[in-house]
Formats: structure tokens, sequence, C-alpha cells
């Protein structure tokens, strides 16, 4: 942005900026619980001003603690405002030290505003050769602007000059003042004169030209307008001295002061990696900088890059002869693709131990220059050392490793860690990928991959990087894993989590592999078929719609459609955004009873969602070989410790509208084969009797009562067999509602009910399962002092927002304090289950094949001989998982397909 060819002097009202910060960006915390929210936005709001405003000076002005005159002329000055949080307080130090590492001049002054401050800059520096840039919107230094003034608010990426001032304000900045003692701000408690608003106050000052022959010529005005002024004259001109800009504060400087500066790297980079701003840190280069350094306490690790790349057949062989020594090897692969059925590996790098230290290497495989080992000899040469059980084989999201080399003909015998696993276990809401890792233990900033590869046009294939650079990357991403890796497992100990890790995520590792290996057959003709009903139905439904609507228009754009809803059908607006009126799916549900267009909308766009996310991506994504979609499972996504799944999401297929029941009857079983379906019944009920040890709700699982129609009944006040299936619904929403810590607002919109009634509900509730409530209160006020929730393996989530001043946040943090011990046990137990039938099946052989994994339920591919065995294997170690006050519940159904299966 050119503003000007003199030089340019930018003044920033820092106070402004962090609290903007602070209210904008969610809450944000390190590992030990500092928040950091309002820092990470003020530095980055920093950085985009002197990038867009190329400044030659500049200051960062801040307001003082301590009160100002304006408090002495008024007493209720800026008495409205709520005292700063404690949350954002924590943070100024670290403001004021991020200003210093840039190099910046910070000017404040006690009993001072920042905009006097402002002000007073502006006033030493008229008629200067220098242009002044006020960073800031805040529309009391609008008086200030002038021909060598301006602002910029950077939010916006608007100028504000005397044109912008007088649109807003209805007069030039000279005059800013002058309506502003008349219609008093808000904001810092200014009182003005009541009944006068922007419009009146700015007609007044155009009329007359001053405030004072406003206040002189009153016999002009009539009725209450002028009765206001006659009374309120003192109380007007008290407003102006508050608003009036003191442009004379008592504070030293020169222009010199403030040049811009070359930013301390060192210190940058101390704090930022204090803070954990990874991003920065990354996008600023600024990682290598720890490399010499120490941070906080910690020293930093000293990674040279100076492998060797494996070439020769003699130094292959010498390689060889040393991992036959080898108690662990980390793996990392370089390929051609993300796609593990359909990547070809480029390159192998290797870290092992040996004599006490760790020696890294990479074995180019297939660049398309440089000398290089025959694949074949390479792959066939390691695979006696990673299929020895003897070896533990590290990796950072090993299961990619582990399905592209059991592709190539090599499964890895022995998955002991992964890298990305362990910094899940420790804290799911962090970054897991490598870069970031790397930054957070060992202050170390990795080569990243577009740093060797490029980007957009540019961007090369990993087969085109040249040898050594690519064995500086491969490399050291082995290195630091198997560094990541020791120091992990030490933090997992310290944490008690390490029987978690072992037990549970990591066994899962190769299970899960598995899954992905065998996939799920589908029915490609059908969906083929489906796929032409659907466009067919769209077309239908759009002539309804354009019909409806008296148009033909873009019924995918939002924008169209919110012209036609609420400026030609002028329907209620029921939500407003930043580009308009919202069309959501909550808000055409609303205005679904004033019109019939709302809901033909939905209807399409159900359909439309289901032929593209689902239909034509299965046909897309299937094999065309086998007929078969291979999923890909996340283990290090959701913080409860749920799988979820991509490239297609099979969690997420719609089982409630027809169509999305029918999407299932695609999944099939291969011939000779049937689908088995094990769900486990209610399982986060029963958790929660178990976690809460309420005897009311124990009696009804140990007894195999109807829970829902039992809740029914103590809810509704009826008898159980008065329960009709309405309530037993209403019910049923209860009971899982609560589980997920739902307020009366919530239940109330769930049920479409009186927000009293819903409390009336959740009241009976509590009166009947007191002992529920007495577990929720304890688990919210535990995980307060604690700062997490634990599930029953000790899975663990960290909930900072439990100590926020913010209501709104709290209460959601609340309510992921009584969801996460409960549903974080759930994936658990489902895990553990995995974990044992996949050993079963691989004990005796059975040639059936765990293809599925959705929430509580796993899905079989099996062999119609060994149905009857399956069945009872199945359900035997589902319910067998864990050991519960309560007994665990599966009910399992089968069929040829998944749509047949019972309670689809």
């Amino acid at each position: 942005m050119s503003v000007s060819k003199a030089p340019s002097l930018c003044l920033i009202d820092g106070s402004s900026y962090f609290y903007r910060a602070f209210f904008a960006i969610r809450p944000l915390s390190t590992a030990s619980g500092l928040h950091v929210n309002a820092i990470y936005g003020f530095t980055t709001m920093i950085m985009k001003a002197l990038k867009d405003l190329k400044p030659d000076y500049v200051s960062i002005v801040f307001d003082s603690k301590e009160k100002t005159f304006r408090s002495k002329i008024y007493e209720d000055y800026k008495a409205n405002r709520a005292e700063m949080p404690d949350e954002l307080a924590e943070q100024i130090p670290y403001i004021k030290s991020v200003v210093d590492a840039f190099n910046l001049h910070a000017l404040e002054k006690a009993g001072y505003e920042a905009d006097d401050l402002i002000g007073t800059v502006c006033h030493r520096f008229k008629g200067k050769d220098i242009h002044i840039i006020i960073v800031s919107a805040d529309k009391d230094l609008m008086q200030l602007v002038d021909s060598q003034v301006m602002m910029f608010d950077t939010m916006k990426d608007r100028q504000i000059k005397s044109p912008q001032v007088k649109e807003k304000f209805g007069v030039p900045p000279d005059k800013v003042v002058d309506v502003l003692s008349l219609m008093g701000d808000s904001s810092d408690n200014v009182p003005g004169v009541r009944g006068i608003g922007p419009k009146t106050a700015a007609e007044l000052i155009q009329q007359f030209g001053s405030l004072d022959q406003v206040l002189k010529k009153t016999d002009q005005l009539k009725g209450k307008l002028k009765e206001s002024l006659e009374q309120q004259k003192d109380q007007a001109l008290m407003s102006r001295k508050l608003v009036t800009l003191d442009c004379d504060v008592p504070v030293a400087f020169k222009l010199e002061d403030f040049r811009v500066r070359p930013w301390n790297t060192q210190k940058l980079a101390a704090l930022f990696h204090q803070l954990e701003f990874k991003r920065l840190l990354e996008q600023l280069g600024l990682g290598e900088r720890l490399e010499t350094g120490q941070t906080r306490g910690r020293q930093t690790a000293k990674i040279k890059r100076d492998y060797p790349t494996i070439v020769k057949k003699k130094e292959f062989e010498a390689l060889l002869k040393k991992l036959k020594k080898v108690s662990y090897l980390t793996v990392d692969l370089e390929t051609t693709s993300l796609d593990t059925r359909k990547a070809e590996i480029v390159g192998i790098a290797l870290s092992y131990p040996r004599a006490q230290k760790q020696e890294v290497c990479y074995i180019p495989l297939r660049h398309k220059s440089g000398e290089q080992l025959p694949p074949k000899l390479v792959l066939d040469g390691l695979k006696p050392v990673l299929t020895s059980p003897k070896v533990k084989v590290w990796g950072q999201n090993i299961k990619y490793d582990y399905l592209i080399l059991g592709y190539h003909g090599i499964w890895i015998s022995h998955i002991s860690d992964d890298s990305m696993i362990a910094s899940y276990v420790l804290d799911p809401s962090e970054r897991h990928n490598l870069d970031a890792l790397s930054l957070k233990y060992l202050g170390h900033q990795t080569i990243r991959y577009a740093d060797v590869t490029q980007k957009g046009k540019k961007q090369i294939g990993f087969d085109e990087v040249p040898l050594d650079e690519a064995t500086a990357y491969a490399g050291e991403d082995a290195d630091v894993t198997s560094r990541l890796v020791i120091l992990l497992r030490k933090k997992l100990k310290q944490a008690r989590q390490l029987d978690l890790y072992e037990r549970i995520e990591m066994p899962l590792v190769s299970i899960l592999a598995g899954m992905e290996a065998a996939g799920v057959c589908v029915d490609l003709p059908f969906l083929r078929r489906m796929s032409d009903e659907l466009e067919k139905l769209m077309t239908l439904n759009s002539q309804e719609i354009y019909a409806s609507a008296g148009e033909v228009f873009n019924i995918q754009s939002p924008k169209q459609l919110s012209k036609i809803l609420f400026q030609k059908l002028k329907l209620p607006v029921v939500r407003k955004i930043k580009t308009g009126h919202s069309t959501n799916e909550e808000v055409l549900t609303a205005l679904g009873d004033t019109h019939e267009l709302p809901g033909k909308i939905l209807a399409y766009r159900e359909i439309a969602k289901l032929k593209s996310t689902y239909v034509d991506a299965l046909i897309e994504l299937a094999d065309p070989k086998t007929g078969r979609v291979h999923t890909s499972y996340n283990q290090t996504v959701a913080a409860t410790g749920r799988l979820s799944s991509s490239n297609p999401n099979l969690q997420n297929i719609p089982i409630r509208s027809e169509l999305g029941q029918k999407i299932r009857k695609a999944f099939i079983a291969e011939r000779g084969s049937l689908l088995l379906s094990a769900d486990y019944s209610q399982v986060e009920l029963r958790l929660l009797a178990h976690l809460s040890q309420d005897p009311v709700l124990m009696e009804a699982f140990q007894k195999d009562k109807d829970i829902h129609a039992q809740t029914a009944a103590e809810v509704f006040g009826v008898f159980p067999e008065m329960v009709t299936s309405d309530m037993r619904r209403l019910a049923k929403t209860i009971n899982f509602g609560l589980i997920y810590g739902q307020s009366p607002f919530g239940l109330a919109r769930q049920l479409k009910i009186p927000q009293r009634q819903a409390r009336d509900y959740i009241d009976r509730y509590f009166q009947r399962y007191q002992a529920v409530k007495t577990y929720m209160s304890k688990t919210i006020e535990e995980a307060g002092r604690k700062g997490y929730v634990d599930t029953m393996m000790g899975r663990r989530r960290y909930l900072p927002e439990l100590r926020s001043s913010n209501l709104q946040l709290r209460q959601l943090a609340e309510r992921m304090a009584i969801n996460t011990p409960v549903q974080g046990s759930a994936a658990d137990l489902i895990k553990i289950a995995m974990i044992r039938i996949s050993e079963a099946l691989q004990k005796k052989k059975y040639k059936t094949r765990m293809i599925l994994q959705v929430h509580d339920e796993l899905v079989f591919e099996v062999p119609e001989a060994e149905l009857p065995k399956m069945r009872e294997l199945v359900q035997h170690h589902m319910e067998n998982a864990m050991r519960l006050a309560v007994p665990l519940k599966v009910d399992i159904t089968t069929g040829p397909t998944w749509g047949d299966l019972k309670g689809h």
C-alpha cells in the first residue's frame, strides 16, 4: 500500500489491538496453561500492519493503568467498562515483550490514554515533511485527520481520510468533537445530551457551525430539542472536555526514536517457542535460530543433517550388517502419492542406534537422476529386518509406511512406536505433524516438504528432488522421529499414559491398516443407478423450486436465495451475517412454517449432498479392479479418542432419511459371505451408570429394562405401561442430551418446546437420577481444579476454557467435561474390543475380516461357514472388553448388505 512519497510514521493503537485480538480469537493456551490468544492476534496484526504499510517510523502506543484526568472531570467516565479479564491481563507482559523483540518503539504515559499520546505525536510533527498513519478504527481519533494525518483500519483494509470522516459523522474532522459532545459515547460512558443521536448532532453542527453556537442559539430551536439543550448545557460542555484529545502530553521523544529497525530474531524465536507459536516460527523461518540457544532452560536439539546417501552395493551390504544387530529401527518413506494403494517408493530414510548414538541414512530408489540401487535389491535386503519380531519399528504416522511396504510385499512384524500417536495421547488438542512436534519438543525447525518440492506451478515430485536435498529432508524426518519417540515415551510415563499408548493405541495401528487394506465391497451398478435417480429427482425439485419462487435462479447461491426469500417473498429475517442474511439449514427450518420454498430448498440440498458427497464419491473412490472402497481411519483427530474416517467418510452416511438408508444397501458382502454388524446397545448410558454409580440407572441395566421408557415414566410422571412412543422418543433425547451436558436452551431447541418446559424435564430427570447430577457436578469441579478430564483408561483431555471469564466458553468446556469421560471411555471400549477380536481371528486363522468401525458398531465380512462361530466370538469379546457395574449388551445382526442389517 502506497500512501505518500514523504517518510511515513505509523502510530499503532496497541491497547485497541490487543483487546480486539482477545475477543476476536478463540481461547488458545500453551501446554502450561498460559493464555495466548491476545498475544497471537496482536503479533499477527502488527506484522500485517508493517507488511501492508511499510512505514519508515513506528510507535506502538498503549493506555496506562492509572486513571486519567477525564475521571477527575467526570467520575463515571468509562464506568460501564468491565474489568480487564484475567486471561487478558496475564498476556500483557508478553505483548510488551513482542514489541521489544520486534525492536519497535513503545509509547506509554501514566495518567493518559493512548489516544492522547497519538494526538500529541501528531501535534508535535504538524507541518513537518512526514505522513502520519494512525492504525486504529477508533472514532475519537478521527478528530486528528487532516491533509497530513490519515487513519487505517487493518481489520477492513480501509483508509480513513477527511471524506470518510465526513461520511461517518456528517461533518469534517475538525467538527468531530462538537458532534461527539452532543451525541455522547456509550462505549466510554460520555453522557452527551440525552435524546440527541448522531444524525441530530450532525444536523445541529451543520446548521450552527459549532457546539458553542448551538448552545448560544437554542432560541432558534423548538420543543424537546430546545429543552434538552438548555437543561443539559453543562453536560454537553463537560462531554466536550471528555472527548477532546490532550495533544500536549508531557512526554519526551524525537522522530529518530521511532525508526523501524531489524527485528531481534533471537528474542523472537525464543519468545515464539515459549508461547508455542509454531506457525509463526515456521512462517518467519525462526526455528533454526533456536538450535544453538536455550528455551526455558531446555537445550534445543542440534541436528546437522549431514546424513550419508546409500548408493553403492557395498554401502548397502554394510548397512544390512549393522541392522542385524539393532533393537529398533525408525522408517520414513518418500513416495509418489499420499494414496497408499497407488504410491511408489522413491526413497527410504532409516534411523537406528549404534554405539549409544543414532545413525541415519537415506536410500534413494526411484529418483529421476543420480546413482541409485535397484529397488528390488533394497527391499529384499530390508525385508528380513522389518519382518523380524525382534526389531521394534518406529515412525511418524507409521500406518502409512506400514501399508505401502505391505503392498510391496513387506508386512512389518513389530510396529512399536509412533511419534504422532504419542503426541496425540499426551494432548489430543495439539497439532501432531512432524514439523510442529519438532518445534515444540526439540526447538528445531525441520525442512518443510515445500522447501524441497516448491509450490504451485513450480512444484515438482519428490522423485525430481536432487539426492543431496532429498537426503537432508528425509534423513532429518527419520532423525527427528527417533528423538521424539524417545522423548515422548518418557513424557507418557510421567503422565501415566504409557499403558494407554502401548495397550490400546499402538496395537490398533496394524488392525486399522488391515481394515483399510481389506476395504468394503460396494455394488457399483446399484450406485450408478442411484446417481441417475438422484439427478432426475434434483431436476424435478428444481422445477418445483422455480415455480414456488416465481423465477429461475441459482439454487446453490446463498446470495441469490437470500434475495428471493427476504426481498421478493418478504419472509422474516432469522439471522443476519456479514454478507447479508443467513440461509443455512437452521434458518430454512425455522422458515418452513411461513412458506413452502424453504422446505423445498432443504429437500434439494439433501439430495444434492447425498449424490455428490456419498453416491458419486463412492463410485469414484472404488477400486475398479476389486469393486472395493478403502477408507482411511484417522487415529489422531477426535479429542475424545474416537476414530474418524476419510476418503470416503463412512462414519457420516445418513441413516435417518429413506435415501440415506438406501445408500447403505450399496455396501455388500463378497459372494459366499454375509455382513455381520455388532452394535453396542446404549453404551454411553451404561458407562454413565458405571461412572456415576447411580442406583436407579444401574438397576435399569442390571434388570435389562427399557431405559428410555423408564426415563419417560419418571420425567412425565406416568406408569411405565402408559408411556407412549412419543414420550419414549422425548425421553431418549433427554437421556443422550444430558450425557452431552445439554442445557435447557439446547434441549428446548432440539425438542421444539418452551425453555421452561425443557428445564422442568431436566429437573425431574435429576430428581430421579440424583447420583448422576452429583457425578456431573464433581466432574466439572475436579476438571476445573486439574485443568483436564480423564476417561476410564486414563485418556486425557485438557480444558483450559474451564477457567475462562467468558461464560459461554466456560459452559461449553463444562459440557465437554461431562461428555468426554463417557464418550472417551466408549471410544476406549470399542478399541479394546477390536484388538481382542483381531487377536482371536488371527489365533484361530479365521477368514472373517473386520471391515468397518462406525461409532459403537463393528462390521465384519464373514464366510457363511464361519457365521455361527463369529456371532459367539464377536459378542463375547465386545461384551467383556471392560468390567462395568452394569452389563454391556451387543446387538448382532447379519445380512447381504449393510442396509439390510437391523437398526439401519
